[in-house]
């Protein structure tokens, strides 16, 4: 298996976070042209994409799609699903704790990716 890079999924992960915050911006501005109140679920939006950006085309959120890696199951090396990706970026929430795993697993999984069953490879 060719495992991404530590500093590859770091840097996909501020590409996805700025994509996403583009995205809010955006809709904010197309919503709120279309309604008083449609600015207010441009950050709903946020969230969607940030849960699932995983389970995109082969696996690979713009991030990940920009620096030529992808997310697939640990076991059949199927792409990542809507529930892996809502798994592997809920985990996100834990901040720190999350990533400390990538540092002492030997396949630098985090503990999302072993919550998910998936794993991060070079394309």
């Amino acid at each position: 298996m060719d495992v991404a890079d530590i500093w590859k999924r770091v840097l996909a992960y501020l590409v996805d976070m700025l994509s996403a915050i583009i995205l809010v911006l955006i809709l904010g501005i197309v919503f709120s042209k279309i309604t008083l109140n449609g600015a207010n679920l441009a950050p709903l939006f946020f969230f969607i994409y940030y849960f699932f950006k995983d389970a995109m085309a082969n696996g690979q959120s713009i991030g990940k799609r920009i620096l030529k890696i992808k997310v697939v199951n640990v076991n059949t090396k199927n792409y990542c699903t809507l529930s892996q990706s809502f798994i592997r970026n809920v985990c996100h929430l834990l901040s720190i704790f999350d990533w400390v795993f990538i540092f002492i697993d030997k396949d630098k999984r985090r503990l999302g990716d072993k919550a998910a069953n998936t794993i991060v490879l070079n394309c």
